[in-house]
């Protein structure tokens, strides 16, 4: 049996975001792109089009030459942690912010993925958030799990992954975008 964080009103503005990389296995079924694994459209041939996209099935059917357009690679979206001190009181309060956090992004129908890394294991799990009961799961495991003091991520040691990464603390939200920090 585990106590849930409380919920307390921050003013992290939170949103979707998608950030658009060539090597990235998701696609956007929004945008076109060079990834033809994942097709966005199928249209009518230009002159300017590679006849190596030619879509030989829907050419045939309608007597004229069609070619696949390819879908554009995103990134996850977003990333979630919480920063652990030695401080008990503090985690409460960093605690409440992570609750809260991902309680405004399920509430706005935001998928995302949270990171922690339980003290025994060599290694960072991470666990993808779609709805409440999966965040329940995930939530008491971390607060079943001892996690490291002090352990911090940023996307560039993630290789990139995700388009931004989200920080709970004792002070507040920290926001991390590609291309650095905000808040």
């Amino acid at each position: 049996m585990y106590i849930e964080p409380n919920l307390i009103d921050i003013e992290q503005e939170v949103k979707k975001l998608e950030v658009f990389v060539d090597d990235s296995e998701l696609c956007s079924p929004y945008r076109y792109g060079n990834d033809y694994s994942e097709l966005y459209e199928i249209r009518q041939y230009r002159q300017c089009d590679s006849l190596k996209y030619i879509n030989w099935k829907s050419t045939l059917q309608r007597q004229d030459i069609y070619v696949n357009i390819g879908s554009q690679p995103i990134v996850k979206n977003v990333l979630v942690t919480i920063l652990i001190t030695d401080d008990f009181n503090e985690n409460d309060i960093a605690y409440d912010c992570f609750n809260s956090l991902c309680h405004k992004m399920l509430n706005q129908e935001i998928d995302f993925d949270i990171i922690f890394q339980n003290i025994t294991m060599d290694h960072y799990v991470i666990y993808h958030i779609n709805c409440y009961d999966n965040y329940k799961d995930v939530l008491y495991k971390m607060l079943s799990y001892k996690i490291p003091s002090h352990q911090r991520y940023s996307l560039s040691a993630l290789n990139y992954q995700y388009g931004c990464l989200y920080t709970a603390t004792s002070k507040g939200i920290e926001e991390e975008r590609l291309g650095g920090y905000y808040g």
